[in-house]
């Protein structure tokens, strides 16, 4: 599992995010848990799935899941028709 560092990930940090689950060890599933990130946008929506295809291409047996997710991101995944390729396994509450 991985901890993203957190905040707000827009096209400014897309690089930092890219970094980020590019540690994802391939030997496991892949869960990211996003209890300190705020929100996500459709650039860093971008990095995941370009993340999610390379890991599938190589693992196709590994499930992607997200962890403790704001509200906000859960409706932008829903709005994008992403849940096929993103299980939410746990909602943060507020915002």
């Amino acid at each position: 599992m991985l901890k993203l560092q957190g905040g707000d990930y827009d096209v400014g940090r897309k690089d930092d995010l890219r970094a980020e689950v590019a540690g994802i060890p391939s030997s496991e599933d892949i869960v990211l848990d996003l209890s300190t990130t705020n929100s996500v946008d459709c650039s860093c929506i971008g990095v995941l799935i370009a993340q999610l295809r390379a890991w599938r291409a190589k693992f196709p047996d590994r499930t992607f899941r997200l962890q403790n997710v704001a509200p906000g991101i859960a409706r932008m995944i829903a709005l994008l028709n992403l849940e096929r390729l993103f299980l939410i396994e746990s909602l943060r509450s507020g915002q």
